[in-house]
């Protein structure tokens, strides 16, 4: 082997072994899994309205619009970070390690975007299932669903 091949055979390794230790492949794999959930729960969202509108109540109707319109929007900011996380994946493959020293903390708060509409989501949730156990006409408050619950 001459001493060519050897250093174009180093340069290879090296650019083999920054592609494993990919600091963003984590973020880009829950961000992925955060659009399949979401994309799951809409599609479940949509599949379970009834074919004529007058068959919702108004509580269930306030309740699967909530669920529809904060999961999408979910979607959209994961989708959207996931586009940036992956532009900061190709300026880490380019420059090295400091390009990802530099951006990490800034990854990990875009990462908490999406979770923010989801939550309010799942707080949709709960109040349409007090709604569903105690019969009310018309979506509890927070609090109030908690009680229902636990009550």
């Amino acid at each position: 082997m001459t001493l060519d091949e050897y250093i174009e055979a180093s340069k290879s390794l090296e650019e083999a072994r920054q592609r494993r230790v990919d600091s963003y492949r984590p973020f880009l794999q829950f961000l992925i899994g955060h659009l399949t959930f979401t994309g799951i729960i809409l599609v479940g969202a949509l599949a379970s309205l009834p074919k004529t509108g007058a068959e919702l109540t108004p509580p269930m109707a306030a309740a699967l619009g909530g669920v529809v319109a904060w999961m999408a929007i979910s979607a959209l900011a994961a989708s959207l970070v996931a586009l940036v996380v992956q532009g900061l994946r190709l300026l880490f493959l380019k420059r090295g390690r400091q390009a990802a020293d530099e951006w990490i903390k800034t990854t990990y708060a875009l990462c908490v975007l999406p979770i923010v509409p989801g939550f309010i989501a799942v707080l949709y949730c709960v109040r349409a299932g007090a709604a569903l156990l105690g019969k009310t006409p018309v979506l509890p408050q927070l609090f109030d669903a908690f009680k229902n619950l636990f009550v």
